[in-house]
Order: structure tokens, then C-alpha cells, then sequence
């Protein structure tokens, strides 16, 4: 097979047609029940609230200032969503030191 030839893909295909096992979870685990969500609404302190506004307005200072390739500002999105995201679950998971005590229960985190 040659760079640039138009049929290539399809006789790739065709070598590795049989190799390659594409089934649905439906097919596979018939035994499966569906897919369950439960929401459960909390009332944050005023302490988590304060902690997690401050958070918020350091993680969009530091993103304003940030220069680089778009990836690399992609990156720090992520990581700063992910910092508020955990300040979110528990304020310990942000700083262990912190006594700022959440209304969430989060198991490994003795409060």
C-alpha cells in the first residue's frame, strides 16, 4: 500500500475488520438495570461560601493572566474547574488545614 492511495483505507479495513469486536453494552450485559441519577440539594454554610467566591476570583485572576498556546490554557481551565469542583465537595480537599467545616460528607475525611 502506498502513501496517498485512495483504496488503502479500505483494504486496512479489511485486514483488521476481523480483530476488531464492536458490541454494545445492551448486547454484553443484558443483566444490567439502568442507569439511576439522585440529586440532592445542599445549603452551603456562609463560611463555604466565602471560601469558595474567594477560590473563584483567584481561579479567573489567574486565568486572566495566563499567556501561552491555547492547549496550555486549556490545561489550567481544566485544573482550576477541578480546584473548584473539590473546594465544592469539601473544603479540606483544597487545604487539609482548613476549618472551614462542609455540610457534605465525604468518606476518608474525618470532620
Amino acid at each position: 500500500m502506498e502513501r496517498g492511495d485512495a483504496a488503502a483505507p479500505t483494504a486496512l479495513r479489511a485486514l483488521i475488520r476481523p480483530f476488531i469486536l464492536r458490541r454494545t453494552k445492551s448486547a454484553v450485559l443484558s443483566e444490567l438495570r439502568p442507569r439511576t441519577e439522585l440529586t440532592i440539594e445542599v445549603t452551603r454554610s456562609e463560611e463555604e461560601c466565602a471560601l469558595y467566591e474567594g477560590l473563584r476570583r483567584q481561579a479567573l485572576a489567574t486565568l486572566a493572566a495566563l499567556d501561552g498556546p491555547a492547549g496550555q490554557r486549556k490545561i489550567h481551565n481544566l485544573a482550576e474547574i477541578t480546584r473548584l469542583r473539590r473546594a465544592c465537595c469539601h473544603p479540606a480537599l483544597i487545604d487539609p488545614g482548613s476549618a472551614v467545616e462542609s455540610v457534605v460528607l465525604v468518606p476518608g475525611i474525618d470532620r
